[in-house]
């Protein structure tokens, strides 16, 4: 309803802002990441789909009064879900290169989408908890945003300044999203 509508909207709005920081590297880069957004659409399946039914399992079983199971369940997906997110971050942070070439020929091209799938590939195991309703949707845009942002500007600059802004955005994505794990398992 309402809370997945709003949360859609500021996805859409941040990647608009992603989109604006990205044209201004050029149309080489443009290629390269929207080739590799294509592909991310279709590596995201398995984890939207798992984001997606976790709730409606636990909520199934809550409404039955199973609190046991709806635990259970919920430990389960949310380790299964982060498990297999990592393992598709990892194959395309892996083998991203090929794919690429599928869309893109300019080497260049390649290189930037190379870059930015070496960046966002490290956070797709937060992207299981994104389905999880607006809260948690809301602070992964407006903390992994600025995180990708400033994590590809001190890739590009080299700069000590961006590449220590990036690693406090890094450290602070992972503090929230340790918390927002442990909340989910204890309670």
């Amino acid at each position: 309803g309402l809370p997945t509508g709003i949360q859609n909207s500021v996805i859409s709005i941040g990647n608009i802002v992603i989109q604006k920081n990205i044209n201004s590297f050029g149309s080489f880069a443009m290629a390269g990441v929207g080739a590799y957004s294509k592909l991310e659409g279709f590596a995201f399946l398995p984890i939207t789909c798992m984001s997606m039914a976790l709730p409606t399992f636990i909520s199934q079983n809550l409404g039955a009064k199973e609190y046991n199971r709806a635990k259970k369940g919920a430990v389960f997906g949310i380790i299964t879900g982060v498990a297999v997110a990592e393992l598709i971050g990892i194959g395309f942070y892996i083998g991203i290169e090929p794919l690429l070439r599928f869309f893109v020929d300019e080497e260049q091209s390649v290189s930037y989408g190379e870059m930015h799938a070496h960046v966002t590939t490290l956070f797709f195991c937060l992207q299981i908890f994104t389905g999880g309703g607006i809260n948690y949707g809301l602070y992964a845009i407006i903390i992994v945003m600025p995180a990708t942002n400033y994590t590809l500007k001190a890739l590009k600059t080299r700069s000590s300044r961006d590449i220590l802004v990036a690693a406090f955005f890094i450290l602070f994505v992972l503090c929230l999203s340790t918390g927002h794990i442990y909340n989910l398992i204890v309670k």
